[in-house]
């Protein structure tokens, strides 16, 4: 079952990276970047991939601009979120360390 899982992940991942390759030349469509849409929360592949793997977790409500003033179904949400992106990258990229970061640089 793991395996299966996991070329799951691979496929979804190989296929994500592929339109971004075809993507980088044309106009950006996030939407082409979108990994994966929860109920609070969208998982897109970063645009530059110069960090193998890289993704961001962006929240679906727009009022929200700062991380500590979403609601506890939001947070527990993100890290369960966090948790499966951990996992998939660990999976296909082995990686020595995660680096997590939130920017809060644009809101509008």
């Amino acid at each position: 079952m793991a395996e299966n899982r996991y070329a799951q992940v691979r496929s979804l991942y190989t296929n994500r990276l592929t339109c971004f390759t075809v993507v980088r030349r044309i106009i950006m469509d996030y939407e082409m970047l979108k990994i994966k849409e929860y109920r609070s929360w969208a998982v897109y592949l970063h645009k530059s991939q110069y960090f193998l793997g890289r993704v961001y977790i962006w929240i679906k409500r727009d009022d929200l601009t700062d991380l500590m003033d979403a609601t506890a179904n939001e947070r527990v949400e993100l890290f369960q979120i966090g948790r499966e992106v951990k996992w998939a990258l660990t999976e296909l990229f082995r990686p020595d360390l995660f680096n997590y970061a939130s920017l809060g640089n644009i809101t509008s």
